[in-house]
């Protein structure tokens, strides 16, 4: 039993959902996108992955900001998981890859 994703494995996970957002929905970006509705659901995705990224980013962050990082990937893959773009599997694989 591990104590919970490590670092890196959550900067992978994190690099994962970025690309297949960008891969899959480039009109998707941070700014508002206002009109088809299925676009509004990437749209708050990537929203949230910039904030991941800037809390992940910071050298020093406390117990709670890991907590909130790991409520809001966990949410993130939730989504992509009820819009089936992943399965559980890739999302299980995605959070415990192992890494070099």
């Amino acid at each position: 039993m591990s104590d919970g994703m490590s670092n890196g494995q959550i900067e992978y996970a994190i690099d994962t959902i970025d690309r297949f957002l960008e891969s899959n929905y480039p009109e998707v970006k941070a700014e508002a996108v206002m009109g088809e509705h299925w676009l509004q659901e990437y749209k708050h995705l990537k929203h949230m992955v910039i904030g991941m990224r800037e809390q992940y980013a910071t050298e020093y962050y406390s117990i709670a900001d890991r907590e909130k990082l790991m409520r809001w990937l966990g949410f993130a893959q939730g989504a992509l998981w009820a819009l089936e773009d992943f399965t559980v599997d890739e999302l299980r694989e995605m959070n415990t890859k192992e890494l070099d």
